[in-house]
């Protein structure tokens, strides 16, 4: 799968990532723990980006996966800024509740810079 996959409890802790995850997460210089996932919490992660400054965008995911893990909204989306290194990129994230009885969530961020680029 070419995005970049978090399967989440219903308490927002990562329990499983896929490949795209880790590849994604290696080349924007994450820790380890949040390479692999299992067990971080999701919302922090978010909420600690950019060396821990506040950030509108992140703060905006944190609240959407939260309202989607307690059903206050039925899928959240938002297209966000994530530049590597070397190159301005954009990501289309959205979060889509599990409907197992444990509850839980799936984000998944699909890279969109091709698509932003040539509609500048």
């Amino acid at each position: 799968m070419s995005g970049n996959i978090a399967v989440l409890d219903a308490d927002g802790k990562i329990l499983a990532v896929n490949k795209g995850w880790k590849e994604f997460a290696k080349e924007n210089g994450a820790p380890p723990d949040l390479i692999l996932g299992n067990g971080q919490d999701y919302r922090a992660a978010c909420r600690t980006q950019d060396g821990g400054e506040p950030n509108q965008s992140a703060k905006s995911a944190s609240e959407g996966i939260a309202d989607v893990l307690t059903h206050k909204r039925s899928t959240y989306s938002q297209e966000y800024r994530c530049d590597s290194p070397s190159e301005p990129r954009w990501y289309r994230m959205t979060v889509t509740p599990l409907t197992s009885p444990r509850g839980g969530a799936v984000i998944s961020h699909q890279d969109i810079t091709e698509l932003k680029l040539a509609n500048e």
